[in-house]
């Protein structure tokens, strides 16, 4: 497989986004590419000119009903595939995170919400991707702007970050969702390397201890 992510630079209409997520399919002769795009919703989420964005991750959490979450993912997944998008950069699995982007502050709250969108995503056949592992509501800046570390210890991580995607994949086959690894720095899991440069926590963790055998960003 390969892959190309979209940005709102590239998107002016929707007729223009299918156009151009045809071409690029076109281009590729070996096999479909993955075509994906930052949907969340709330303050993530593209194309608002001519695509309106679901609600936030929190303001979803706040209805108390995981069903909610189903429901707004079949209605984001079904505007994409229109669109010629295989793949969403979402559901937000993390905990506590700024900018209304965690369903939670609680982990079980957190596993549910996460897996009723999963199944939204399941039911309307579009691959989801978890984000951003091993968790990032700890961070306490950006990791776009500068160094993000979490000084958690490893069972308080496995504990509380780790656990949506751990129920996660738990539930839903490999196929069903990618996994988005974090940049953050994890000093209870790698001393030296962030997340997404890290055997410790790509191989061991992920790979290792969670048997996760998806696609890994």
């Amino acid at each position: 497989y390969g892959g190309v992510i979209l940005f709102d630079s590239n998107l002016a209409s929707a007729e223009q986004t299918k156009q151009l997520t045809t071409k690029l399919q076109n281009l590729s002769t070996q096999s479909p590419l993955l075509i994906g795009v930052d949907e969340e919703g709330g303050q993530v989420a593209r194309m608002k000119g001519f695509v309106l964005p679901p609600p936030s991750e929190a303001a979803i959490g706040r209805t108390g009903d995981p069903k909610q979450a189903k429901q707004w993912a079949e209605k984001t997944a079904g505007k994409l595939k229109t669109m010629g998008f295989n793949l969403n950069l979402a559901p937000v699995a993390d905990i506590g995170s700024a900018n209304e982007r965690s369903y939670s502050n609680d982990p079980a709250t957190v596993s549910r919400f996460v897996n009723g969108s999963l199944n939204g995503y399941r039911t309307a056949h579009l691959l989801a991707t978890l984000k951003h592992f091993p968790g990032l509501g700890k961070g306490q800046a950006d990791t776009h702007v500068d160094e993000v570390v979490v000084d958690a210890d490893r069972d308080t991580l496995l504990r509380e970050d780790v656990k949506p995607f751990q129920e996660a994949m738990g539930q839903f086959p490999p196929e069903a969702f990618a996994v988005m690894v974090t940049h953050v720095r994890y000093p209870a899991f790698d001393k030296e390397n962030p997340a997404s440069l890290s055997k410790a926590i790509m191989t061991d963790l992920l790979r290792g201890k969670l048997h996760y055998q998806g696609i890994v960003m």
